[in-house]
């Protein structure tokens, strides 16, 4: 039987390590550490929440004159995104802002959404042409139209 350990956040805290490669002396860490285990266990899964950072989900597909890049930025206003491209590179970020909807004479009970900034920046085989991308935002997916730079083909001289 094959066993997957995969990690939700780019920095693990000690509780996402799996017990098998936490250290096993006799220290407070150790100890709280075998708690942390069975801290939700009792738990409805409605009431188990996990932390992470705001991402930017991407789909990259590419095909012979252009890649397409759907990024989901929930939540995120559209002057609040920004595209930058340098060759080949790709860097989106986005602020997603706290919505004031609330009354100021009301209190949270529960906040789910996430908010703050969002980086993320990749990179693609072939150069971009920056001055023909075509970028839409709509229903918080981001979709980009990344044609590639052309290379100057060979000009045949006809010989007199």
């Amino acid at each position: 039987m094959n066993t997957f350990i995969r990690f939700q956040k780019s920095n693990p805290t000690r509780a996402d390590v799996p017990l098998a490669f936490q250290s096993t002396s006799a220290s407070p860490v150790a100890s709280a550490t075998l708690e942390d285990l069975f801290a939700g266990f009792f738990n409805s899964p409605s009431q188990v929440r996990t932390t992470a950072a705001v991402e930017i989900s991407l789909d990259v597909f590419e095909n012979d004159n252009a890649y397409i890049v759907s990024a989901a930025i929930a939540g995120a206003k559209k002057e609040d995104i920004q595209l930058e491209i340098d060759k080949n590179t790709i860097h989106i970020s986005a602020e997603i802002k706290r919505d004031p909807a609330a009354p100021e004479t009301s209190r949270t009970l529960q906040s789910e959404r996430q908010y703050g900034k969002a980086t993320r920046r990749f990179n693609v085989k072939h150069e971009l042409d920056a001055s023909a991308v075509e970028a839409k935002y709509a229903d918080g997916v981001l979709t980009l139209t990344l044609p590639k730079k052309m290379l100057p083909q060979p000009t045949r001289i006809n010989i007199n």
